[in-house]
């Protein structure tokens, strides 16, 4: 029995350190036009969207992230090209009407990345990550993106980063 019980946390430890290693920054888009369609971003949303790549390329954990996703509109597309651009990366799409699909896929990885979402998905989206009740973001808030680790998920704000 007592065997089982080590065996059962030998496997826990390992587990939890693999999933220790990755970060996924679940972003929403930047400010966006509004009254069209799929809109892209405004003068302000491409500002955002090119501070945020500065600060994640300066982050310990940059050369970790293999992947950027991104829903498949403008304004997401936009917001992580910047970023993709300074990593070498391409963006792959993801179905945000599918996040619990996307959760599995990403948390069965070992790699570190970014989703760049909306405001009614990426809450819901860290949520699935982490196991926590998250609230739902404002429409009007653009600030607002979430580190998901295996501590769980953390709110962050963008007003505190420091761009050039």
């Amino acid at each position: 029995m007592k065997l089982k019980f080590f065996l059962f946390i030998f496997a826990l430890l390992l587990v939890t350190t693999a999933y220790g290693e990755q970060t996924f920054l679940l972003l929403r888009h930047a400010e966006k036009m509004t009254a069209l369609k799929d809109p892209p971003l405004t003068e302000r949303g491409h500002r955002r969207a090119a501070c945020m790549a500065e600060w994640l390329a300066a982050q310990p954990f940059a050369n970790d992230i293999k992947h950027i996703y991104s829903s498949n509109y403008r304004r997401t597309l936009e917001t992580a090209a910047p970023l993709a651009l300074r990593l070498g990366i391409s963006i792959r799409l993801y179905d945000a009407r599918k996040l619990g699909d996307l959760a599995l896929k990403i948390s069965a990885g070992k790699n570190s990345l970014v989703v760049v979402g909306h405001s009614n998905t990426t809450p819901g989206l860290a949520g699935y990550l982490s196991g926590q009740e998250i609230k739902q973001m404002e429409e009007t808030d653009y600030n607002s993106f979430w580190q998901v680790n295996a501590a769980g998920a953390e709110k962050l704000d963008q007003r505190l980063i420091v761009c050039k």
